[in-house]
């Protein structure tokens, strides 16, 4: 019997977090708007888990308001970073 290794909503939500907390540019988003933090894969880890009320990333495979607080959280970088990169346009208008 062939066994499929089914990933979660859940897990990959979990595996982004991870992730994302070794990109440079969320540190950075993290240094910029929380006078509290450096631009460090600590200070990300940190911040996603007191903003997601969680002591783990672990725990964001499994609990579905930290996984609502972790969108929210990627929905505000996104549009950071969108500033950011259309920052010189926005000004014009």
């Amino acid at each position: 019997v062939i066994q499929e290794n089914r990933i979660t909503e859940g897990e990959k939500l979990r595996t982004r977090a991870v992730m994302l907390c070794k990109d440079a540019e969320f540190q950075q988003y993290i240094a910029d708007s929380h006078y509290f933090c450096k631009s460090t894969e600590e200070d990300a880890a940190d911040y996603i888990k007191v903003t997601c009320d969680i002591h783990s990333r672990r725990e964001i495979a499994v609990n579905p308001t930290a996984q609502e607080k972790f969108l929210g959280i990627l929905e505000k970088f996104v549009a950071w970073k969108l500033e950011r990169r259309y920052a010189d346009n926005l000004s014009k208008i």
